[in-house]
């Protein structure tokens, strides 16, 4: 791997994991949610045991009331892609949005570091209504599936053997006549 990708991995690693502790303490506390989502990013990188106690470390330094969210960003800025920041965004809006509303202070935190690395308003509030239309769709999608899958292969065997009963009935009368 080239040395300029492994800085970039490096520092969308370090500056999304601090930046997602940070989002998730806004509020004042860390939820199941919150830590759930963790994992899954965590199991999407496909990370090693030492990577993860690593990103775990700094999701807790992103915590701290005396993390420094324009270090982090200034650093990021000198290492990163288009690509990168809006993957960014879209971890750190999913995050602020884990809990099931959009608090205040979680949105003024992802729009500040949306500005701070170079996103306008109009681009911002674009990703923002791509997101909340994909959650959207996944909801309507998971309450859209069968529930009991069960009761609904009973009823259609049951309405299978209707239809069957009545085609044998409707042939002996043909036969008769």
């Amino acid at each position: 791997m080239s040395n300029q990708i492994q800085t970039l991995r490096e520092s969308f690693f370090n500056t999304v994991f601090s930046l997602l502790g940070h989002i998730a303490n806004c509020d004042g506390y860390i939820n199941r949610n919150e830590i759930k989502r963790i994992e899954i990013y965590m199991e999407k990188m496909d990370l090693s045991e030492k990577c993860k106690r690593e990103a775990q470390h700094l999701f807790k330094e992103g915590t701290s009331p005396t993390f420094n969210v324009a270090q982090v960003l200034q650093e990021f800025s000198k290492n990163t892609t288009p690509n990168l920041i809006q993957i960014l965004l879209v971890y750190l809006i999913t995050m602020a949005r884990t809990d099931g509303l959009l608090v205040k202070k979680e949105m003024n935190v992802v729009q500040h570091v949306a500005k701070a690395l170079g996103y306008s308003s109009i681009v911002f509030d674009h990703l923002l209504k791509m997101i909340s239309a994909q959650d959207e769709f996944d909801s309507q999608q998971k309450t859209a599936q069968p529930q009991n899958t069960y009761q609904n292969t009973t009823q259609q065997k049951t309405e299978q053997s209707k239809t069957d009963e009545a085609k044998t009935e409707q042939r002996k009368s043909q036969q008769e006549k």
